[in-house]
């Protein structure tokens, strides 16, 4: 059996969930088979977790493995953070892709996200409100949408 065999059946367990099971797998292939670990196996485990949400798990695989983190590693986890909202991580894996690839638009378009993001936080959108007039012969206030409000 070699390491193949175990990069379909991690990615197979990924799309599926089985996320205990893919680690049970990639714990067999080292621990009971010898095999070594190739950049790719690493990879499919960092899209295993990063596709449950598991975003730490994710991280501690990147930052444990004995080489060089590749720009798949960090476009992957860039995109499980714009899925799942992790702006801290996704900073950190915007930089480091940005680091290793300046062109890449997948940092770029995750910090536009992230600037919009947190500006909706700062500023919520507010809803659109008429004021009903108290008295006959005044007018509603209506909301503009920019801020102001405008008499009508």
């Amino acid at each position: 059996m070699d390491g193949m065999i175990f990069i379909g059946v991690i990615t197979a367990c990924t799309h599926a969930g089985l996320v205990d099971e893919a680690q049970r797998y990639f714990d067999m292939m080292v621990k009971d088979l010898h095999i070594i670990p190739t950049m790719e196996q690493y990879s499919c485990r960092i899209d295993l977790y990063s596709q449950a949400g598991l975003l730490e798990k994710a991280k501690a695989v990147v930052y444990g493995m004995p080489f060089p983190t590749g720009v798949t590693v960090w476009r992957t986890l860039l995109a499980a953070c714009r899925v799942h909202q992790n702006i801290e991580l996704g900073k950190l894996a915007a930089e480091n892709l940005v680091a290793l690839q300046q062109q890449d638009s997948a940092a770029y378009l995750f910090r536009r996200d992230e600037i919009e993001l947190r500006s909706e936080e700062m500023f919520p959108q507010k809803e659109l409100f008429v004021a009903t007039p108290e008295k006959e012969g005044t007018e509603a206030v209506t909301n503009d949408g920019g801020g102001g409000c405008v008499e009508r």
